[in-house]
């Protein structure tokens, strides 16, 4: 017993060094607040928390962004969608770490309006572009928002790009999944 003594100290001495804090920040999205982007044309730049920047690509009514990376990781819906106004910001320490983003989709049948996901995506990082960790789907989730959040704060730093899949939170209507399972590499 008296051997972990020091052990067990030096755990409760260095533990808060390792507990990071988590925050949030918003910044809007769209032509009247972004700029082109000088890495890859037709892109527009949108500035976002410690220089780290939002991507976004639209063509033909399909939006895509990225996360930190110009040319690489972007994520999309559908066969055409547009992208809330508004991008949160998940912080580590004031660092981003993922991307919290409303995409919109019309719905198949006509004047049933849209339809809404929550896509949570990860920043770029080490030379690995963005990507998506997880989708929420509005229409079914009412807490959706902070569904997200939750996930991003909870999955998003430890998610690796390329290796980890990314997931459905929540409860998912049949269209979300359908167009999900698309979608995800």
């Amino acid at each position: 017993m008296r051997g972990l003594a020091p052990f067990v100290l030096v755990l409760l001495i260095t533990a808060p060094a390792f507990a990071a804090t988590l925050t949030g920040a918003a910044s809007p999205i769209g032509e009247r607040f972004c700029g082109p982007s000088v890495e890859a044309e037709g892109v527009l730049r949108c500035p976002g928390p410690s220089g780290v920047e939002a991507y976004i690509h639209t063509a033909d009514g399909l939006s895509s962004i990225s996360l930190g990376d110009p040319v690489e990781g972007y994520v999309s819906f559908g066969e055409t969608n547009s992208l809330g106004a508004t991008m949160e910001w998940r912080l580590s320490d004031g660092l981003p770490f993922a991307g919290v983003v409303r995409f919109r989709l019309p719905a198949e049948a006509a004047g049933e309006g849209t339809r809404d996901l929550m896509a949570v995506i990860k920043v770029a990082e080490g030379g690995r572009a963005s990507c998506l960790v997880a989708v929420v789907d509005l229409t079914v989730n009412p807490e959706g928002r902070d569904m997200a959040r939750r996930t991003a704060d909870e999955r998003a730093a430890s998610f690796t790009c390329g290796r980890d899949e990314a997931r459905i939170v929540g409860i998912s209507s049949e269209w979300a999944r359908d167009l999900v399972l698309r979608e995800i590499p």
